[in-house]
């Protein structure tokens, strides 16, 4: 049986934006863990807070209106919140990469790409000469099934296709080798097609590499054959946590119901109705004091409104915020599996 290794510990972490109208509290008390191998999926809608936590991780939000308002950040048993800024960028250049959501904008239009991904090499290993870095850089492009390697090496971004922008990111993220690999929505701006390419390469090096992965998506299918656990965010907090398949086959919380039944079936035809969820997210500038879904939940209590639910967990430790599962709330049946809601 194969062992994992803790890697990544997220503790009660806070980030608040100050703004011209006030504070938005993007994350309130976010505690996340994920293993050597193993893929996180961070789900939820736009504006939830995946992002910030993501960029919280290696400090790329805002230092300008952005501040860490309490918590820990765990790398290797090391707290990210406290290392100095040459421990931080030596972190960010060898042991934690991310892919962004748009190449066009993260790749430099002004040089090659194969520069770009040299100078990522060079950066992690400044002893390394830089003919050998620029080997490993055509051959992480080749790895990623960029065809004729040796020839896009000397190509700029504009000449690269959406997908193979996509690929030279990850060969940007993944030339050194990193331990923690953050992949914030990779295949949002992709056709079906290429986004299953993209999924599985991604897993294909994770495979090859042991690498952990974070992976932000807005998507569940997207994570569907990827993730090892699932973690599902709402207005800044955890709302469920899970191995993949309980999630999927046992939701606990009614977000993710939401989530669920809002996802067409495979079978379905055009006359299938999508079923939405209804009204809006909170104002993160006044989040609310009870569950921050209670003013879109059809199981909403009163005690939902006055109280932030406790965490409540099964026996095969999936977790999930809510009053549903407090010993008297009444008997409500779970509308993905059609049984009793119960831990």
């Amino acid at each position: 049986m194969k062992e994992y290794k803790k890697i990544l510990q997220i503790d009660d972490l806070h980030f608040s934006f100050k703004t011209y109208a006030g504070e938005v509290q993007a994350v309130r008390g976010v505690s996340l863990l994920i293993n050597r191998g193993e893929t996180l999926g961070l789900v939820g809608e736009s504006g939830c807070g995946k992002s910030v936590t993501a960029k919280s991780i290696v400090k790329l939000n805002a230092i300008e209106n952005g501040w860490y308002k309490s918590g820990h950040i765990y790398f290797n048993e090391k707290d990210l919140l406290k290392v100095n800024d040459k421990e931080l960028h030596r972190i960010r250049a060898k042991e934690i990469r991310m892919i962004f959501q748009d190449p066009m904008t993260c790749l430099n239009p002004t040089m090659k790409v194969g520069k770009q991904i040299t100078e990522g090499i060079i950066n992690a290993h400044p002893a390394m000469p830089k003919k050998e870095a620029e080997k490993i850089a055509i051959g992480t492009l080749t790895k990623m099934g960029i065809a004729n390697a040796k020839e896009r090496f000397n190509h700029y971004p504009h000449q690269y296709s959406g997908g193979m922008r996509q690929r030279a990111m990850i060969a940007l993220a993944m030339a050194v080798n990193p331990q923690l690999l953050i992949a914030d929505e990779p295949t949002t701006a992709l056709d079906v097609t290429l986004q299953a390419q993209i999924l599985a390469l991604i897993k294909d090096l994770q495979k090859m590499y042991d690498t952990a992965i974070i992976m932000i998506t807005h998507d569940l299918g997207v994570v569907a054959n990827i993730a090892t656990n699932i973690a599902v965010m709402y207005a800044g907090k955890i709302m469920e946590y899970g191995a993949s398949d309980q999630v999927f086959n046992n939701p606990l919380h009614p977000y993710t119901w939401g989530i669920l039944k809002s996802i067409p079936p495979i079978d379905a035809d055009c006359s299938t109705p999508l079923t939405p969820i209804i009204g809006t997210p909170p104002d993160l500038f006044d989040p609310p004091v009870g569950c921050p879904f209670a003013a879109r939940c059809p199981h909403v209590m009163h005690v939902c409104r006055n109280a932030y639910p406790h965490n409540f967990r099964t026996a095969d430790d999936q977790q999930v915020n809510c009053w549903l599962y407090h010993e008297y709330a009444p008997d409500t049946n779970n509308p993905i599996t059609g049984k009793r809601v119960a831990l």
